[in-house]
Formats: structure tokens, C-alpha cells, sequence
């Protein structure tokens, strides 16, 4: 992060990536495997990812509607476009609410 590896900084997010870190770290010392975290990690840098894409807002007030409509573009591709499987659209998406929804 410090030597902007991964881009610039984006204040707003910084409280909603704080909280999630620390869900991570909470989960890690509580047990769970370090590939279910990096499972879910995965699953969250997508969404993330497409939020940035479309230009959704990715802040502790705004990530459950961002999440949603995620959700819905999920199953855009699985219903309209299928380009995926209904199994693996409910992977993406349950696993990218993993962390979003404590």
C-alpha cells in the first residue's frame, strides 16, 4: 500500500477495507483456514473490481446497495447473457457478502 503498488489511495473506502481487514484477521485467529480467507478475499477483489468498473461507491454507507446491485449483475450474466452457471453466480455473490455482511 505505501509505495502505491496497488493504486492510490481512496479515502472513502478506508473505513469499509479497515473493518473488513480486521474481520479477516478476527476470523484468522478464530481458526478459519487461511484458503477460506484467501477464498474470500478472492471473491471480495471482484466485486471490488466491478464496483470500480461501474462506478459504484464502495463506503461503509453505501456497500450493502453496491453489493446489491452487484447481485443483480450477477445474475444478469447467469439469466440473460449465460455466461454463468446459477452455482457459480451464488458462489461469487455469497462469497464476496461474506465479510460485507458483520
Amino acid at each position: 500500500i505505501d509505495d502505491g503498488q496497488l493504486g492510490p489511495l481512496i479515502a472513502d473506502r478506508l473505513p469499509l477495507i479497515m473493518r473488513i481487514h480486521e474481520e479477516m484477521t478476527n476470523a484468522l485467529a478464530s481458526g478459519v483456514s487461511s484458503f477460506s480467507v484467501k477464498t474470500y478475499l478472492t471473491a471480495l477483489r471482484a466485486f471490488v473490481k466491478w464496483a470500480d468498473e461501474v462506478g459504484e461507491s464502495l463506503t461503509i454507507e453505501r456497500v450493502e446497495q453496491t453489493y446489491l446491485k452487484y447481485a443483480d449483475h450477477l445474475l444478469y450474466r447467469q439469466r440473460i447473457l449465460k455466461e454463468l452457471k446459477a452455482e457459480t453466480a451464488y458462489r461469487h455473490a455469497s462469497q464476496a457478502a461474506v465479510y460485507l455482511d458483520r
